[in-house]
């Protein structure tokens, strides 16, 4: 009996229709090696894909490379630190591991925290990374405090962005650094 894999994160009817033109191009055998399927946000590619093989291997790619998925195990078989991901494209027919992003410590980057304090943890099971929002003119977004405003979240870890943030910017209701409609 074949199995579908588990799916995370692909929130928007345009990412579920690249994941959906990428798996196409996918075997019923090689789908079956496939346990989870989560969008994976990148420093490089805010859209990534990341599968979880079932037996328990990582690849991490983009849409228009996820059918790179079907080389997983001549790749995986290649590699020899299994804890590694192995990021790929198909694009330039590059596949190599390296340690996952989760498993690194990254000072530049700030995590959103809970109530008690600890970093939030997504469906993913990756650290929840602090987004920003940027001016119209590409110049990050500042409170009148000076510290930048971030684009907040859900409880799942998931942005939820200020559709018209330009505007309510420019109207000065984000001079305390979150969305306040009352001057």
């Amino acid at each position: 009996m074949k199995t579908i894999p588990y799916l995370s994160g692909f929130e928007t009817e345009e990412q579920r229709e690249l994941l959906a033109r990428s798996l196409k191009k996918l075997s019923d055998d090689q789908l079956d090696g496939i346990s989870e399927i989560h969008q994976y946000s990148l420093a490089y590619d805010p859209e990534g894909v990341k599968f979880i093989m079932r037996n328990g291997g990582y690849m991490i790619t983009s849409y228009s490379s996820a059918s790179i998925v079907k080389e997983f195990d001549s790749i995986y078989h290649q590699t020899k630190n299994k804890d590694f991901c192995i990021y790929a494209t198909e694009k330039e027919n590059t596949a190599y591991s390296s340690v996952c992003p989760w498993k690194k410590e990254n000072s530049s980057l700030r995590y959103w925290k809970n109530n008690k304090g600890e970093t939030l943890i997504n469906a993913s099971g990756d650290k929840v990374i602090v987004h920003y929002y940027t001016e119209s003119s590409g110049k990050q977004a500042k409170a009148e405090n000076g510290q930048l405003i971030k684009i907040p979240v859900n409880e799942h870890g998931y942005e939820v962005p200020d559709k018209q943030f330009n505007q309510h910017y420019a109207a000065g209701y984000y001079k305390s650094g979150t969305l306040n409609m009352k001057k």
